[in-house]
C-alpha cells in the first residue's frame, strides 16, 4: 500500500515521531509503500540498522537504480562522534557499502574532512575497513593561529597567496559565526556594506578561478573516434549515454563528455573537443543554459545543438537519439 502525503504533513509527522530514513534514526511507522510501488522516499522502522537500510533502498528500487556497474562511489557519512545522536551508525554504512558492491561498483570510498579520531570514536573506521571500502580524508589546512586572531572568512592566515581560509576542526575552540547573508570577514551580516560585499564575492570567486585548471573535472566516453558528441551535466548524462550506445550499435560515431563540475567551466576541454567533431548536442532539463557557454566556445569549429526538455521529466534515450538524426 502506498500512502501519498504532502511535504508539510510529512515533515510534521516525522518530527513528532523521530524521522529515520537511510541516514539515521530508527522509528517511523505512519507510512508504508509496497515493493512494487515507485517510492521517492523510503522510511523503515526497526532497531536493526543493517537490515532497515537495505529494506529502505530496496523500496526505492534497489541500489542498481543509483550505482552503475563499474562506478566509483563516494559515501559521506556524518562522523561527528562527540554527539552520538548525530553521527551515521556504522551498520548503515556497512549496508550501503555492501549494496554498492553488489550493484557492481568498482570502488567505494568514504570521504570526510574530519580527523581519524572522529572515525575511530564512532566505530565507522572499523566498518569501512571490514567491508573493504576506502577511507579518504580530505586534507584541509587546519587553523593554527592564535584563536583570538583567527578570522574565518579571509585569505589563509598560514599560507601565502591563498584565498582559501584555514579550516578549524570542530571542537578545537575556534569560533565562527555562520550566516547565509552577505557577511564580513568575521562572519557577521553586512548586507548594507558595499566594501564588505565586494571583498567577500571577489574572494570566493577568485579562490576558484585562480585554480581553474586544477579544478576542472570531466568524464570522457568514447571520444577518440567520435564525430558527434553529447555534452552533458547532471541527470541528463544517463539518457545521453544510452542514446550514445544505441547509436554505436548502428555504427554511428557518437561520444559523450560529462561535466562533473560546471564551474569553473572547462573552456579548454570544450575548445579541443569542438575542433575534432562535427556536432555537439547539449541536453538540458531547461530551455537552455549551459548550451550558451558551449556555443560561445565551440561555434567557430562545429555545430552546437540545444536539446532542451522542461516540465520536470527526464529525457528518454530515444528523444536524444533523434537529435543524432537531425530531428
Amino acid at each position: 500500500m502506498v500512502k501519498k502525503i504532502g511535504r508539510r504533513e510529512f515533515v510534521k509527522k516525522t518530527a513528532q515521531v523521530g524521522f529515520s530514513a537511510v541516514i539515521g534514526g530508527s522509528v517511523l511507522s505512519h507510512f508504508s509503500c509496497s515493493q512494487a510501488a515507485a517510492c521517492d522516499v523510503a522510511v523503515v522502522s526497526g532497531p536493526d540498522y543493517l537490515s532497515s537500510t537495505g529494506k529502505a533502498v530496496e523500496l526505492l528500487g534497489g541500489m542498481e537504480n543509483f550505482v552503475k556497474k563499474g562506478s566509483r562511489v563516494a559515501i559521506l557519512p556524518n562522523t561527528q562522534s562527540r554527539h552520538p545522536g548525530t553521527y551515521t551508525k556504522p551498520d548503515i554504512v556497512r549496508s550501503v557499502i555492501r549494496m554498492c558492491k553488489e550493484a557492481g561498483a568498482a570502488e567505494v570510498n568514504c570521504l570526510s574532512w574530519l580527523t581519524p579520531k572522529h572515525w575511530e570514536d564512532s566505530g565507522l573506521d572499523k566498518a569501512v575497513k571490514e567491508e573493504g571500502a576506502n577511507l579518504k580524508l580530505i586534507d584541509r589546512v587546519p587553523a593554527t593561529i592564535d584563536k583570538k586572531k583567527f578570522i574565518p572568512f579571509t585569505n589563509s592566515q598560514t599560507r601565502n597567496n591563498c584565498k582559501v581560509p584555514d579550516f578549524p576542526t570542530f571542537g578545537t575552540g575556534y569560533r565562527t559565526y555562520v550566516t547565509g547573508l552577505t557577511h564580513n570577514e568575521k562572519g557577521f551580516p553586512a548586507t548594507d556594506k558595499q566594501p564588505d560585499h565586494e571583498r567577500l564575492v571577489k574572494r570566493i570567486t577568485e579562490k576558484i578561478s585562480d585554480d581553474a585548471d586544477k579544478l576542472v573535472m570531466v568524464e570522457k566516453i568514447k571520444l577518440d573516434d567520435a564525430d558527434t558528441v553529447f555534452v552533458t551535466y547532471g541527470a541528463t548524462a544517463r539518457p545521453a549515454e544510452s542514446a550514445m550506445e544505441m547509436a554505436r550499435k548502428e555504427g554511428k560515431k557518437v561520444g559523450l563528455l560529462r561535466l562533473k563540475l560546471v564551474w569553473p567551466f572547462p573552456e579548454k576541454v570544450i575548445e579541443k573537443l569542438a575542433k575534432n567533431v562535427d556536432k555537439i548536442i547539449v541536453p538540458e532539463m531547461n530551455l537552455g543554459q549551459m548550451v550558451h557557454p558551449v556555443r560561445e566556445i565551440a561555434c567557430k569549429h562545429c555545430e552546437v545543438v540545444s536539446a532542451p526538455k522542461i516540465g520536470g521529466e527526464m529525457h528518454l534515450p530515444m528523444e536524444l537519439y533523434k537529435y543524432l538524426e537531425g530531428k
